[in-house]
């Protein structure tokens, strides 16, 4: 039977060739459906219908892989499935390394690949108890996995030598080119790391003090040893205090007022000296005969005078 390529030979085709074309078509689409085997038989059977002439294409003769297909897009994690990886999220309260808590979130959370960043960071966040909780406020606006797990890592590594991390944590200095904010986080991470299994509260005020004794600005040491500074943020808002009163000049004092936590100043204008007044000197008293008197001494003479000479005869 001859292959209907055109139009016109279809459309002076009889009903038998139609039929058998019908048929032809039927056989492939069961073919295909069947998997490789159909496949190579639908093939054979379109190479003995399309003649010596028309030769199929090499993909087409290759066998049949179902994993060779385009992979599916990665499905999205659901809300619920969320709720529930949240649930079975491993605790970790820092007295574990974090390596060996790693390896166990790794675990869970590679079961489910299409996680994002974003999740993923909510995710280890939510395991999160006690004392590493508190790394989620020192992130700030930077609230990415990335940024959380370096903190973890950094602050619950693998122990190693107390006194060695006690050694560096004592001899930093802040770099000239390090800004108050830099030197205060790093500062933070070498208490931690110095003093793993203290609270945190105590680890913040061994963080206060080798903050301040590691300033480079002796001006801004000064300025910040006398205030009562509990914790690192409090210690860096006074720093900022005292730069800008140094940077400021004398037209104005400005003044840390008792919370310094909230960062207010107080803006005391500079004393300005008062007029120079004149004072009225006063007559002095003297006393005469009659007990005390306003007189001035010249009078008190003459009237003595006057008296004696009345006297005489």
């Amino acid at each position: 039977m001859e292959v209907l390529d055109q139009p016109e030979q279809a459309a002076q085709a009889g009903p038998a060739d139609i039929n058998a074309l019908l048929q032809e078509l039927a056989a492939l689409r069961a073919a295909m459906q069947a998997g490789g085997a159909g496949q190579h038989a639908a093939v054979g059977a379109a190479v003995q219908h399309a003649g010596p002439a028309q030769q199929p294409p090499a993909a087409a003769l290759a066998p049949f892989n179902p994993l060779a297909q385009a992979p599916l897009a990665p499905r999205v994690v659901s809300a619920s499935e969320m709720l529930t990886l949240r649930k079975a999220v491993p605790r970790f309260d820092g007295k574990i390394s974090y390596e060996a808590y790693r390896a166990s979130f790794d675990d869970l959370v590679g079961l489910y690949p299409s996680l994002n960043e974003d999740q993923r960071f909510q995710l280890l966040s939510s395991g999160l108890q006690g004392a590493p909780q508190s790394l989620l406020e020192d992130l700030g606006a930077n609230r990415t996995f990335a940024a959380l797990d370096e903190a973890l890592r950094l602050s619950y590594s693998k122990p190693v030598h107390a006194w060695t991390e006690m050694n560096n944590l004592t001899t930093m200095k802040q770099d000239l080119s390090e800004s108050l904010e830099e030197w205060s986080t790093r500062v933070s991470r070498a208490a931690r790391r110095a003093y793993p299994s203290m609270p945190l509260a105590s680890v913040e005020e061994f963080a206060v003090q080798y903050f301040i004794i590691g300033l480079n600005s002796s001006q801004i040491k000064n300025g910040v040893s006398g205030l009562s500074c509990r914790t690192l943020q409090e210690a860096l808002n006074a720093c900022r205090l005292v730069r800008s009163r140094l940077t400021s000049g004398p037209a104005a004092k400005k003044v840390c007022t008792a919370s310094v936590a909230e960062a207010t100043v107080e803006v005391v204008p500079a004393p300005v000296a008062p007029a120079r007044q004149r004072l009225r000197r006063r007559r002095p008293r003297q006393l005469g005969r009659r007990g005390r008197t306003n007189w001035p001494l010249s009078a008190v003479r003459l009237s003595r005078w006057s008296r004696r000479s009345a006297r005489r005869p």
